[in-house]
């Protein structure tokens, strides 16, 4: 009964019936994307975490309190970790006001 009314009414039912598709098609599309992006998500925040905890993750607060060394310090541990090579702490007079000095990962001290 239904397909004979479909049939009957097909110049008035078809634009509702294409409306509905493309709705449904970009409803699908959008939940698609935001459940891509909360995926995504999930993993960076993941990641961070977990970098965080290797790194020895302090706050802005912690970093504030350290004394001028103990910045210094914490600086040469992040150069090592992101990869540079012959990082030391430095200091004294004509040193150039340089406190850390090491070479980078692609080569070139800084």
């Amino acid at each position: 009964m239904g397909v004979v009314v479909l049939v009957a009414f097909w110049s008035v039912v078809w634009p509702y019936l294409v409306g509905g598709l493309v709705l449904g098609g970009v409803a699908g599309g959008g939940w698609w994307l935001w459940r891509t992006d909360r995926f995504i998500r999930g993993g960076d925040r993941q990641w961070r975490r977990d970098e965080a905890v290797k790194a020895g993750h302090r706050t802005l607060a912690e970093v504030d309190a350290m004394t001028g060394t103990e910045f210094e310090d914490f600086v040469v541990d992040l150069c090592r970790r992101d990869g540079c090579t012959d990082v030391r702490r430095v200091g004294g007079s004509h040193d150039n006001g340089a406190d850390v000095l090491g070479v980078l990962p692609m080569g070139g001290a800084w």
